[in-house]
């Protein structure tokens, strides 16, 4: 019987952390889409339906705006330091060269050492 309590505790904790990661989440999705929204008005990127990466060519709906010169590091939103990308291109850039690389092969697109230092990676974190 005491095992029995300890499981549905532990049951309890799992599902508290499971909602509690989720809202993280959701929140940081509403901050990206408000983010987003602001950057469009202010590049003035116009309102339609899809949008090219820029990265792979293809028509997208879920797009990233990455900036080229980071933020923290003296980079603009103007449209000149920002990439459209798909979001997924997006985050295997920032998980590092070797999943950007793995992701572009899987489309079917072998420049990924000239895009990844489009994208403003440096050729430091570029292993052969």
């Amino acid at each position: 019987m005491g095992h029995e309590g300890n499981n549905e505790w532990f049951n309890v904790r799992r599902w508290s952390l499971c909602f509690y990661y989720y809202c993280k989440v959701i929140k940081k999705i509403m901050l990206e889409r408000k983010y987003l929204k602001q950057l469009k008005e202010s590049v003035r990127i116009e309102d339609s339906d899809f949008y090219l990466c820029e990265v792979t060519g293809i028509s997208t709906k879920a797009i990233a705006f990455h900036h080229v010169v980071k933020k923290s590091h003296g980079g603009s939103d103007d449209r000149d330091n920002l990439i459209s990308c798909d979001w997924y291109v997006h985050s295997t850039f920032h998980d590092g060269y070797r999943n950007f690389k793995r992701y572009l092969a899987e489309l079917k697109i072998y420049n990924a050492k000239e895009l990844y230092l489009k994208m403003g990676g440096k050729r430091t974190n570029i292993e052969e």
